[in-house]
């Protein structure tokens, strides 16, 4: 395995392993609970294995590399991170068509390429505008003709 090629693997891994959680959320959805609730719940379990993991780690910590900016960032992105697992948690339930809502979120990676041009200066070839154009029809496709 290349290590120029190991990003692709990693996608695919990443790919397979969100796929079992939204299917595994999709499970959760069903109790009989405040979907904020289970949100809230999931992201305390999440934050216990990530506390874990931090001290099995601890040697490798270095707080002297983490200033403000950092730290609004990580809150941000905390922030950001529980509201959408409650508004999945919450869509997923209302729902038994788990793979249009999936495919609607998932169109953050176009958002994301357009976040990245603008904000990053990243450039982009015409095969990738015209992904982006084909996710966008594809999306449309999905939010009209999701119950046919």
């Amino acid at each position: 395995m290349k290590s120029n090629n190991l990003w692709i693997y990693l996608s695919i891994i990443i790919c397979i392993l969100a796929s079992i959680r939204i299917s595994l959320r999709k499970i959760l959805s069903h109790i009989d609970l405040d979907k904020d609730i289970i949100a809230a719940i999931l992201e305390c379990v999440i934050g216990l294995l990530a506390f874990i993991y931090l001290l099995l780690n601890y040697k490798r910590i270095n707080l002297n590399k983490i200033n403000n900016n950092h730290i609004f960032n990580f809150i941000l992105v905390s922030f950001f991170t529980l509201i959408s697992s409650i508004l999945v948690i919450y869509t997923l339930s209302l729902t038994n068509n788990t793979s249009s809502i999936v495919s609607i979120i998932n169109f953050n990676v176009v958002l994301t390429l357009l976040i990245s041009i603008l904000y990053f200066k990243e450039k982009i070839n015409i095969y990738t505008f015209s992904g982006i154009f084909m996710s966008f029809i594809g999306i449309l496709l999905i939010v009209n003709y999701h119950d046919i």
